[in-house]
Order: C-alpha cells, then structure tokens, then sequence
C-alpha cells in the first residue's frame, strides 16, 4: 500500500514543482499517510518547496489537519488542538528525520 502511495504523492509533487519530493519529504509523508491519510492528501499542497526544511515539514503536516471544506481543524484523536497537533507532528518528524541520519 505505501508504494502505491508513494507514487501518487511523487506525482502531487511534480506536478507542483516540477519534481519528486526529497527524501525526507517522502518518508514524512508516508509517516503521515499511516496516521492519517486523509490528513496526508493534502500535505504536499502545503509545502513551499519539494526539498522542505525540517520546520516547513512540521507545518505542512499539521496543516494537513485542517479540514480543506469547513477550515476546521479535524484531529479528533489530538483534542482538536492545534498545540497538540504541533506538538505530535514534531515528535513524529524528529524521529522520522532521526532515523534517516542514524
């Protein structure tokens, strides 16, 4: 299943860009994907760039739970808290971007 996501958001990204997404970008979407991928579709629309800093990741996934219809923010499973969103996406993309330097 990650594979097949894998594809459709490289595609995302060179549609917007121009080309596919860096690594770190990749795996933190696929990361995102597992938790939520509702959230994760629209995660590549809310980054700047295709090779993101480690920050422009945390935001584009916590904006990423911002429901795109109602402009509400839709994480039931974080409290629907933004702070709480921040916080959990950071965790998570340290890690991610932790292991990717071991």
């Amino acid at each position: 299943n990650l594979r097949t996501q894998e594809k459709i958001y490289q595609d995302k990204a060179v549609a917007k860009f121009g080309q596919p997404l860096s690594k770190e970008a990749l795996i933190s979407v696929l990361d995102a994907h597992t938790q939520s991928p509702l959230a994760a579709e629209s995660f590549v629309s809310h980054l700047p760039t295709a090779d993101p800093s480690p920050q422009q990741i945390i935001d584009a996934r916590s904006q990423a739970f911002i429901n795109p219809t109602t402009g509400a923010l839709d994480a039931p499973g974080l409290g629907n808290s933004m702070t709480k969103v921040q916080h959990d996406q950071t965790r998570r993309t340290d890690e991610v971007l932790g292991q990717l330097n071991r």
